[in-house]
């Protein structure tokens, strides 16, 4: 499960500085703990996860990855509320004003399978992270979609300006046409992206994709009027590597990073 497990931390957070601080310039250390690994305790046939940290579904998805193999991902919320942002700029070498997730503190419980075997209902577990999420008082409301062996944690609400609460959607939940007429996933991707944008009216900015042309498979036929996530979950799953995704937002702009690893 090697390819599972993130190894490349460094080359995701190199990312997501650029996309976050623009020209900004490199964050200090100081800005946010360097991991997103939380810390699972277990006593008999329950176990206790616990994290400080900015962005907490991240490290919800990040550990139990790394703990029990779970196909994970997560797909941030917008975030535009002055309320669910924390003001970096201080930590920028520009004065231009950079913006992370308001995070703090996330605990919940959860049992364990025969033995202290890992969870039987992966689903189960994360439902309850995200129940515990909301009753923080965290940014943005989500909601888990499961697909065969894929956990989607999707944003359902964020606050506007005011602070109100709006529905929102994923800009994975564009629905898209792409051609695949033979090509390498890494140039579908691109035209994938190029569609979620016109469709979605966000910025995406692909940070790390493990796709290499040449020993990847082609891919044929159309992807025809649908979702993006499906579409990009297609093109993980013909290259036969159990593989999940990033869709980070760019705090008060309307952007956003994808990461495949």
């Amino acid at each position: 499960m090697e390819d599972m497990k993130m190894g490349n931390i460094s080359t995701r957070r190199r990312f997501f500085r650029t996309m976050v601080s623009g020209v900004a310039g490199a964050r200090s250390a100081a800005a946010q703990p360097t991991s997103p690994a939380g810390t699972i305790r277990v006593q008999g046939w329950k176990a206790t996860f616990e994290v400080d940290y900015g962005r907490l579904l991240e490290s919800v998805a990040y550990t139990f990855i790394q703990t029990y193999g779970w196909r994970i991902t997560f797909e941030e919320a917008p975030l535009v509320y002055a309320g669910d942002m924390v003001d970096m700029t201080k930590n920028f070498s520009s004065k231009r004003r950079s913006y992370d997730p308001r995070g703090g503190h996330l605990e919940f419980s959860y049992e364990l399978g025969p033995g202290g075997r890992a969870p039987a209902e992966p689903a189960a577990v994360l439902r309850t992270a995200i129940e515990a999420y909301h009753r923080g008082g965290f940014p943005g409301r989500y909601k888990l979609l499961t697909v065969g062996e894929y956990l989607h944690i999707v944003p359902t609400a964020t606050r506007n300006e005011s602070g109100a609460w709006e529905a929102v959607q994923s800009p994975l939940d564009a629905v898209v046409s792409v051609d695949g007429g033979g090509r390498f996933p890494s140039s579908i991707l691109a035209d994938l992206v190029q569609a979620v944008q016109r469709a979605s009216r966000y910025r995406i900015l692909i940070g790390f994709e493990p796709f290499s042309n040449g020993i990847q498979p082609r891919i044929e036929g159309r992807f025809e009027r649908t979702k993006a996530r499906e579409i990009l979950r297609s093109l993980i799953q013909a290259t036969r590597k159990p593989r999940i995704w990033y869709l980070m937002s760019d705090p008060g702009r309307r952007r956003y990073g994808l990461s495949i690893q």
